[in-house]
Parts: structure tokens; sequence; C-alpha cells
């Protein structure tokens, strides 16, 4: 008999078995896929103009009203940006980022970065919550 596979599982062993971002040269990747991949945005975010390379994420983005939020499941491609974020440019995108929760993602090219996701699909350590669409 073939063993079948939770949505809740799958969630776990794809976003909950990443290692937390590593520091490069004291800045740390972070993975935009919505409003901050615009370069007027992160300007008002963090004050400065940072520059992004860009990148994939496996998963899908979805609509909630006027934001977006990624869902990140196996299967589709969240194509976005990547800037290398001090820890004080960190902390003011969490700032910016008030309604989302900030976790690790495992990038196409195998790079760990943080990104964000619309709360209450995240708890503060990054599990899914009985929110999230996929959880079962």
């Amino acid at each position: 008999m073939a063993k079948t596979t939770s949505a809740k599982q799958i969630v776990k062993k794809t976003l909950l078995s990443h290692p937390l971002p590593k520091s490069k040269n004291g800045t740390e990747p972070v993975f935009v896929y919505g409003t901050l991949r615009s370069e007027n945005t992160r300007k008002q975010a963090i004050g400065i103009r940072i520059p992004v390379y860009k990148a994939e994420a496996e998963g899908e983005v979805k609509q909630e009203g006027e934001y977006s939020t990624i869902s990140f499941l196996r299967g589709g491609h969240v194509e976005g940006d990547v800037m290398n974020l001090t820890h004080s440019q960190l902390k003011k995108v969490d700032k910016w980022e008030e309604e989302y929760t900030r976790h690790p993602v495992r990038l196409k090219d195998g790079t760990v970065a943080w990104a964000y996701s619309r709360k209450p699909w995240f708890n503060t350590k990054g599990k899914p919550t009985k929110e999230h669409p996929s959880y079962q």
C-alpha cells in the first residue's frame, strides 16, 4: 500500500527543515516577492537603496485582499528578489512587514533566505498555524 503524505507533512518537510539563513559579511539574505520588489518601497522601508538579485522559491503567491502572501508548498515557483541586509536593516523590514512573520525558505539555487508570510499563517517560531490553508 502506498503511503500518502498530508499537506501538513509537506509543509513541515519543505519549510521547517530549513536551517536559518547564514550571515555573509555581516548581512543576511531576504527573499521578497511582493511590494518590496519595488526599489522605491525598499527605500521607504529601509531608508537607503538596497541592491537585489533575481531568485526563485518553490511555492505559490496568494492574494489576500490588497496583500500578497506566499505558500511554500512543493510545486509552482515564485519569482522574487534577494536583498542582503544587516541586522539593523532586517529589523527595519520586520517593522515594515509587521503584518507578516519572517521565516527561512530555501531558494532554487540552494540558498536559505528569510521570507515573510502573512500572519497568522506562521507562529513566532516559523511553524504553520491552523489558519494556514495547507494545514491539516
